[in-house]
């Protein structure tokens, strides 16, 4: 297990300058907004304006701080208050608008020729990664993660990562959850047949700089 510190990320902003992403992980690592097969990110969306189009990928989108976004997903609102999740697919024209102010997300997005998510509330228990890929825990308010007879603080945004077949025990501070994210590759099948959608409906300057 890594614990990944929301103090050490770095800040991309947006090219249309309605915002800014920090990468929370990636696979490759280090790949950039066009090579990756998954990646996590927390962005804050500062203005009204378009979202960037990724082919081939879904994404989840999940309020984490602020009261009230609408995103326009191909002519449809939906509008998403605190804690509240979206999955809809990278190709979309979406586009945000802000209701009160500033908001602050936390983004999933898979390659969904390759990888599936589970994207979902947890209020703290066991957790455990299954065999095929890793898992990562976003704690929304201070606690804690035991693993292997350790425990180890996490601040509030902190990401936990779990390697497949790991398992550890959240342990929150506050009334507030975390969110979980699972990940695990799509098996081929022969048939050439479309994998199901990528999300489970469960309940810097570094790189190219796009919007969100």
């Amino acid at each position: 297990m890594r614990i990944l510190r929301a103090a050490d990320r770095r800040a991309t902003r947006w090219k249309n300058g309605g915002g800014v992403t920090r990468e929370v992980a990636a696979w490759p690592p280090d790949a950039g907004v066009g090579a990756f097969e998954w990646r996590l990110s927390l962005a804050e969306i500062t203005r009204d304006g378009p979202f960037s189009t990724f082919h081939g990928v879904d994404r989840s989108l999940t309020v984490v701080e602020g009261e009230a976004l609408a995103l326009d997903v191909d002519g449809e609102r939906h509008c998403l208050g605190a804690r509240a999740r979206l999955a809809f697919p990278g190709e979309a024209a979406v586009a945000a608008r802000l209701r009160a102010g500033l908001v602050r997300d936390f983004n999933v997005m898979v390659r969904r020729d390759a990888w599936r998510a589970c994207v979902a509330d947890l209020s703290g228990g066991p957790v455990h990664a299954a065999c095929g890929g890793p898992a990562f825990l976003l704690a929304l308010c201070p606690g804690r993660v035991a693993f292997e007879g350790a425990e180890h603080r996490l601040e509030r945004l902190d990401v936990a990562h779990l390697s497949a077949g790991e398992t550890a025990t959240l342990m929150l501070d506050g009334a507030h959850s975390a969110v979980l994210v699972a990940l695990e590759p799509v098996l081929a099948r022969p048939d050439g047949a479309r994998p199901a959608p990528a999300f489970a409906p469960r309940s810097s300057e570094r790189r190219d700089a796009r919007t969100h």
